[in-house]
């Protein structure tokens, strides 16, 4: 008898497909879903207007949950991503530095772009920013 049972266990999980689908009812659903749609992306670039050691630019009003920076092909200096108290090779608080055509990915911001702050090297270098 101990030798049929074990056999048919082996049997029924061999013949189990890989994975099962279990379909639940949609009504009465009180609990959130656990995936959301993606914001929609958006796209622009910052130049830098002033190059002190406290001169920052913030990001503009943007809904997003995260967003990538990519500096400039044709920058001269570096540019740095950071908070609100950010400064660049001339201050005492340096962000994440972006070299020429460097790019920083996935910096996630929770619901808006302009918590993050750009400074930079040289007036006139560019940041590409891409979020959703």
């Amino acid at each position: 008898m101990k030798k049929k049972l074990i056999t048919f266990l082996i049997f029924t999980f061999l013949s189990l497909p890989a994975f099962a689908v279990i379909n639940y009812p949609l009504e009465n659903r009180t609990a959130a879903p656990i995936f959301e749609w993606a914001l929609d992306l958006n796209n622009g670039s910052i130049t830098i207007a002033a190059a002190g050691a406290l001169d920052r630019q913030q990001m503009p009003d943007l809904q997003a949950t995260s967003c990538t920076f990519q500096s400039g092909i044709n920058n001269q200096g570096n540019i740095y991503i950071g908070g609100s108290t950010i400064t660049n090779a001339i201050g005492t608080n340096e962000g994440l530095h972006i070299v020429s055509t460097g790019t920083i990915s996935n910096v996630t911001v929770n619901g808006n772009a302009n918590k993050i702050w750009i400074a930079g090297d040289n007036i006139g270098d560019v940041i590409k920013y891409l979020c959703n």
